[in-house]
């Protein structure tokens, strides 16, 4: 029988996240609104984030994320905001931007879901609204501790 060479390649670990979504040594910068489907918000949305970002030299637009609703009255699907909750608490975040398209108090309500979730990931969380880059902390005002 004729002796065969083997050559183990060591397993690489797939719990581990990859944190080259974008440039390396770059901050990660991802976008989200929630906006109403068939409007073309989506592209616009990534156009002025791109726009207020663009004098940060070390900050790197990754991508940007919308969830819909068929109408004003009716409740965005949730997909990608449960896809960037993942994504922050593994850490390939860095920066979550809340695009208000109009409505600034939605915009606050869906940043004040992320808060906690980014403070504790170490991800920041600011609001665009009229253009204006807005810190999500002076926003959002700390829910009161209820006593008994």
């Amino acid at each position: 029988m004729k002796p065969y060479k083997i050559t183990i390649i060591p397993a690489t670990n797939s719990n581990e996240p990859n944190r080259c979504l974008g440039t390396p040594g770059k901050i990660h910068v991802v976008g989200y609104a929630q906006v109403l489907k068939g409007t073309g918000a989506g592209v616009q949305i990534r156009k002025n984030i791109k726009c207020i970002i663009a004098d940060r030299l070390n900050w790197e637009l990754t991508f940007v994320t919308t969830d819909y609703c068929r109408t004003e009255l009716q409740e965005p699907t949730l997909q990608s905001f449960f896809c960037l909750w993942r994504g922050i608490r593994l850490g390939l975040i860095d920066i979550l931007i809340i695009h208000s398209v109009s409505d600034l108090e939605n915009a606050i309500n869906v940043s004040n879901s992320f808060l906690e979730h980014c403070n504790n990931f170490g991800a920041k969380l600011y609001i665009v609204h009229n253009d204006v880059l807005i810190s999500a902390d002076a926003c959002i005002k700390p829910k009161k501790e209820q006593t008994a």
